[in-house]
C-alpha cells in the first residue's frame, strides 16, 4: 500500500493516491499540496524503491524509505483499525 501510495503522489495522480485514505484524510489533501509534494519528489530524480524502516502494527505506524536517483525522503503513514490511511506524510531525508 505504501509504495502504491508513494508511486501515485510521485506521478501526481489525486484519485490513485487518496484510494486507500480513510474520508477525513481524504478531505485534508489538494492537488496543489500533491503537486508541491510530487515537484519535491521528481527533483530528486526517477523513483526506484520503498523499503520498510520501521513497523508498529499495534499502532499502526509504518515508516519507509522512498529512494530516488538522486536521495531519498521519509514516508511514515498510520492505517486505521479499519484498514484506510489516516495519516500520510513524506520528509526530506538528511545525509542519506
Amino acid at each position: 500500500m505504501a509504495d502504491r501510495i508513494t508511486r501515485a503522489v510521485y506521478a501526481n495522480d489525486i484519485d490513485a493516491t487518496t484510494t486507500d485514505f480513510d474520508d477525513e484524510t481524504k478531505k485534508t489533501v489538494t492537488r496543489s499540496q500533491l503537486g508541491d509534494l510530487s515537484g519535491k519528489m521528481h527533483a530528486l530524480g526517477n523513483y526506484r524503491s520503498l523499503t520498510q524502516r520501521r513497523a508498529d502494527p499495534d499502532t499502526g505506524k509504518y515508516a519507509y524509505d522512498a529512494h530516488f536517483t538522486n536521495g531519498t525522503m521519509l514516508v511514515e503513514l498510520r492505517i486505521d483499525p479499519s484498514g484506510k490511511v489516516g495519516a500520510y506524510r513524506v520528509s526530506p531525508e538528511q545525509g542519506r
